[in-house]
């Protein structure tokens, strides 16, 4: 009876702790470049409980090949395109 598992309701044990995402985060800091899949098999956890990690608890986003903290972008447009590259969308 003691090995047995009990049936527990309720929410699962998350992964995603202080000293979890910490780590996390100094991986990205130390490793621009890592990716989603390697910080989950580092880890030792699933690729979406990374993502969430990454994007929604530690809010970074990856821009080009390298990660950087997530901020409101404004939105080029063709005028932005057309003064400083001399191009035209029309």
């Amino acid at each position: 009876m003691g090995n047995r598992r009990q049936n527990v309701s309720g929410r699962p044990v998350s992964v995603a702790t202080e000293t979890v995402k910490q780590q996390i985060e100094q991986r990205i800091h130390d490793y621009r470049r890592v990716t989603i899949d390697e910080i989950a098999i580092q880890f030792n956890t699933s690729h979406s409980s990374a993502c969430n990690i990454v994007h929604e608890d530690l809010g970074y986003r990856k821009g080009c090949s390298r990660w950087g903290p997530k901020t409101d972008v404004r939105w080029c447009t063709a005028d932005d395109f057309s003064g400083s590259f001399g191009l035209s969308c029309s």
